[in-house]
Parts: structure tokens; C-alpha cells; sequence
């Protein structure tokens, strides 16, 4: 079984960590370095933070959606290349298959914040080693989450807009839940802003805090990470196992449906 399993880290790895990768993670260190001295230099206060800050962030959503990318189209090629036909016909459980992919985003996770944690070293920022932890738990939850939505919807297309849309979606939710609690004093009786106020409130409550990963105030203060990083750490722990179940739930469910 353990020979399986690495042998199914080493197939889909090989799939995704290739030479283009490695120069675009590099060409993303590059440009994070010429970002922070430009920002620095427009910057009136601060202007080393600020810029630490500021790039430390571009960084994030630039790695965010290359594991969006990835990670999507890695599964859409499973299916286009009936890998999971041939996966089925051989002696290999399917929880074996959803353990390797697990290995392969932790792996790949530790790739991409490469970059960030260099051009934050490079830079003497205070807070480098939290906020290149933070964005790693990030990228653990949110390549699971674009596993299960790649495994459910199958296409490319279709899963890479989905995944990206939750998140999105998860990034905005307490500035839309502030927008209506600020708007409550103009809608004291309709009926309909109070539901949608509620059905927000509800689906906050829901969806994992992404607004809460490497958080930017952080940057600029010398205690309170060790603490923001031990809650983050519990949410993707339970999240993890919440979508990994509903992964290798769906996943029997599709062999079901092919016998």
C-alpha cells in the first residue's frame, strides 16, 4: 500500500513540478523584489514595512491562483486521460488516490511559498517566517478545496472558475457582512434585507475565514503571530478533514456509478 501510494505522489508530481514551473516561481521572486523597492521608494512612512506588506500580499494571490491552476488542471487531466478508469482496474484503493493528492498539494505548497519566503528574507522583513507559515496553511486548504471542486465538476474550465469564485467568494464575505450590517439603520422593517442579512451571517459561519490567512497588520507588529497561526492551523485542520471526506465520498460514488 505505501508503495502505491508514493508511487501515485511521484506520477502526479512529476505532472505538475517541471522546469516552467520553477522559472515562473523565479520570475516571481524578481518581480517581488523590483515591486518592494518601487513601492518602498513611493512610500512616505514606514515605507520598508509598507512595502514588505504590500508585496507579501501580491505574492500571496499570485501563488494562490497558480494553485488554483494547478492543481485544477492536473485533475482535469486525470479524467481526460481516463486515469481514473485505469486507476479503478488496478489493485489501488481510492482513499490511496485522495491520500497522494493531500501529499502532492503539501508538497507543491511548500514550492510555491519558496518565493515569498526569499523575497522577504531578502528584504529583512520581521515577520518572514509567519507569513511564509500563514501562506502555506492557506495553500494547503485552498488546494483541497480546488481538488474537491475539480474531482465533483471534472472540466477545466468550469472547475478553475468555480474554485476561483469561492475563494473570491470566502475573501469578501466579512466586507459584505459589514456593507449590511451598515445598511441595517436604513432598512429597519423589510423583511428581505433582514433574510439576506441572516443568510450571510449563516454562510459566514459556514465557509472557512480565508481573510483570516496572513493577516497584513501582522507585518508591522512583533508579537500576536504565534497565536493567529495556532487558530489558523485548527481551521484548516478541520476543514481538511471535512473536504477530504466529501472528496473520497464522491469519489466512491463515481466508481459506483460506472459498475
Amino acid at each position: 500500500m505505501f508503495s502505491q501510494t508514493i508511487a501515485l505522489i511521484r506520477y502526479q508530481l512529476l505532472g505538475l513540478v517541471n522546469l516552467r514551473l520553477c522559472l515562473l516561481l523565479a520570475c516571481f521572486a524578481g518581480l517581488g523584489v523590483l515591486a518592494g523597492q518601487f513601492i518602498g521608494e513611493l512610500a512616505l512612512i514606514n515605507s520598508e514595512r509598507i512595502a514588505q506588506a504590500a508585496v507579501a500580499d501580491l505574492m500571496r494571490y499570485c501563488v494562490v491562483i497558480l494553485m488554483l491552476v494547478l492543481v485544477n488542471y492536473q485533475v482535469a487531466q486525470d479524467y481526460e486521460l481516463q486515469f481514473f478508469d485505469r486507476l479503478l482496474a488496478m489493485p489501488v484503493d481510492r482513499y490511496q488516490y485522495v491520500l497522494a493528492q493531500f501529499c502532492v498539494i503539501a508538497v507543491l505548497s511548500c514550492l510555491l511559498v519558496m518565493p515569498i519566503a526569499l523575497v522577504l528574507l531578502l528584504n529583512n522583513a520581521g515577520q518572514s517566517g509567519y507569513w511564509t507559515l500563514a501562506v502555506y496553511i492557506e495553500l494547503l486548504l485552498v488546494g483541497q478545496i480546488a481538488t474537491l471542486v475539480a474531482v465533483s465538476l471534472e472540466k477545466l474550465v468550469v472547475a478553475l472558475i468555480a474554485s476561483l469564485a469561492f475563494y473570491l467568494f470566502a475573501k469578501t464575505l466579512p466586507l459584505i457582512q459589514l456593507a449590511l450590517n451598515q445598511s441595517a439603520a436604513f432598512y429597519p422593517e423589510e423583511a428581505g434585507f433582514h433574510f439576506s442579512q441572516w443568510f450571510y451571517s449563516a454562510v459566514q459561519t459556514i465557509m472557512p475565514p480565508m481573510h483570516a490567512f496572513a493577516q497584513n497588520n501582522l507585518m508591522f507588529v512583533s508579537d500576536g503571530s504565534i497565536a493567529a497561526l495556532g487558530r489558523q492551523l485548527i481551521v484548516v485542520l478541520v476543514y481538511s478533514l471535512f473536504v477530504q471526506a466529501i472528496v473520497l465520498a464522491d469519489f466512491y460514488r463515481k466508481e459506483l456509478n460506472r459498475t
